[in-house]
């Protein structure tokens, strides 16, 4: 039995992870549909720095399948606020108005190569 590089392994993996597959946590082997249990994922949505003195406003607006992209905005949005900015992280498709900030920064989750479409359309 031949080995499997690290390279080919995550090539054989991607599309697992990106056709709506989601492991139920890091490292975990068990994975499950995401239409099946992701009504369970809680997803984050903070605010912080309000009481800066003349804080700049940021929005971080993220679009997640399986919630590891808000850790990701959540700790962005917690360095910025650490910065004297005054935060907002939000799922994009919660966002109305971009009128009251200054910065605005997007990310999404990757599935097949692609962000995901309520990302693109914001």
């Amino acid at each position: 039995m031949s080995r499997m590089t690290r390279r080919a392994f995550i090539r054989s993996t991607a599309y697992l992870a990106g056709g709506g597959m989601c492991a139920l946590s890091a490292g975990s082997s068990l994975v499950m549909p995401v239409e099946s249990w992701a009504s369970d994922i809680a997803f984050v949505e903070t605010s912080c720095g309000e009481n800066h003195p003349q804080p700049r406003r940021v929005l971080v607006a993220y679009a997640s399948r399986c919630g590891s992209t808000g850790s990701v905005a959540e700790a962005m949005g917690d360095a910025l606020c650490g910065m004297g900015a005054s935060v907002d992280v939000r799922l994009v498709e919660n966002v109305k108005d971009l009128g009251p900030y200054q910065a605005v920064i997007v990310g999404s989750a990757v599935r097949r190569g692609k962000w995901l479409p309520e990302a693109t359309a914001l």
